[in-house]
């Protein structure tokens, strides 16, 4: 049996409860965005975004603009979640990939962020 509850709450919250489950389900946590900073989210979004054709770890640092730590922080949690995958070149290089999960994710982290916008 389904209870609905009804509560007056201006569009931003709904607006921003809605985002919060949207990240939950994808199991995405973290900020949006701090002052001047990128949040957890964008930083996503980028490497997604960078790893649509294929990215080796160095470029990938220099393109997202992050450390070498920081971007093996979120590679691991990007292929844990399916997001990205690798592909290992004969030289013995790898290269990160975003899957279809990945683009799927992406591709609703940028309607969020039109939304916002």
């Amino acid at each position: 049996m389904a209870i609905l509850v009804y509560c007056q709450v201006e569009y931003s919250q709904v607006l921003s409860i809605q985002i919060s489950i949207y990240f939950n389900a994808f199991g995405l946590a973290g900020e949006v965005s701090v002052g001047n900073r990128r949040g957890e989210v964008q930083i996503l979004k980028d490497i997604l975004s960078l790893c649509l054709n294929g990215m080796r770890v160095t470029h990938l640092m220099y393109k997202a603009n992050l450390s070498y730590s920081t971007v093996r922080r979120y590679l691991s949690s990007a292929i844990e979640k399916d997001f990205i995958k690798i592909v290992k070149n004969t030289d013995g290089s790898a290269v990160y990939f975003t899957t279809e999960k990945g683009k799927l994710v992406l591709m609703k982290l940028k309607e969020v962020e039109s939304v916002l916008a």
